[in-house]
C-alpha cells in the first residue's frame, strides 16, 4: 500500500496554526477500480479518466477519494490550500458533489438543555496523498485533506462523514464521546444521584 512520511508542516493560509503533515504513496494497479475521481463535472473512476487523457493528453481532475476505505474517507483536494479552505467551508468547489465543511467554529449543544457554547475548531493533521501508476502512461496525482482537528474542550479527533438522504460532516473524539452535556446540568445529575449517566457525555 505504499509508505508513511511524517514532518512538521507551516502552512502559509493567514490564521491557520501549524500542523503535522502525513504523506502516503500509493501505486495503483490498472482495473482494480481503486480510485473514483471528479473529472469535468462527472463522478468516473481513475481508469476511465486516464484512458480519456490519453488521447487528450490533458488529465484534468478536481477532487478524489479512495473507493476502499472503510469506512468512507472524505475527498482528497488538489492542493493543500484547497483542502484547508474547503474543510473551513471557504471557497467550496462546484463540479458537481454535494460539498460539506466544519466551518471555523464549533457550537456543542447540551443533550438535556440544548444550552451552547462555541470554540475554535483548529486543524492539527493533514494527510496527503501521491498516487501513481504506469498504465496507460507513467502518472502521478497529489491530494490533500484534513484528517485530525482539536478543540480546547473536546481534545483531539478525526473528520468524517455520515451519508443518507444527505451528507453531513461529523468528528469522532478519540475519547470516545460524542454527546454533550453542560455543566450546570451535569452538576444536577450528580446531586440527584444520576452521574451515571454522565459516562457517554463530554462536559462543557
Amino acid at each position: 500500500m505504499g509508505f508513511l512520511k511524517l514532518f512538521k508542516a507551516k502552512p502559509k493560509t493567514k490564521g491557520i496554526p501549524p500542523f503535522e503533515l502525513v504523506e502516503q504513496k500509493i501505486s495503483v494497479e490498472f482495473g482494480r477500480h481503486q480510485v473514483r475521481v471528479k473529472n469535468q463535472g462527472k463522478d468516473i473512476y481513475l481508469e476511465d479518466c486516464l484512458q480519456a487523457a490519453r488521447k487528450s493528453k490533458n488529465l484534468i481532475i478536481s477532487r478524489f477519494y479512495l473507493v476502499n476505505e472503510h469506512p468512507w474517507g472524505l475527498h482528497f483536494a488538489p492542493t493543500l490550500e484547497k483542502a484547508l479552505d474547503w474543510f473551513k467551508g471557504r471557497r467550496i468547489p462546484h463540479d458537481g458533489y454535494s460539498s460539506i465543511s466544519w466551518g471555523e467554529n464549533l457550537t456543542y449543544i447540551c443533550g438535556f438543555c440544548e444550552n451552547k457554547k462555541t470554540e475554535p475548531l483548529y486543524v492539527t493533521k493533514v494527510k496527503k496523498v501521491i498516487l501513481s501508476g504506469d498504465f496507460p502512461f507513467h502518472w502521478e496525482i497529489e491530494g490533500w485533506r484534513v484528517s485530525e482537528v482539536e478543540t480546547e474542550e473536546m481534545g483531539k479527533g478525526s473528520p468524517g462523514k455520515i451519508i443518507g438522504l444527505k451528507t453531513y460532516p461529523i468528528i469522532k473524539w478519540y475519547s470516545g464521546k460524542n454527546n454533550y452535556i453542560c455543566q450546570p446540568c451535569a452538576d444536577h445529575l450528580k446531586a440527584i444521584g444520576r452521574e451515571d449517566k454522565l459516562t457517554d457525555y463530554a462536559i462543557f
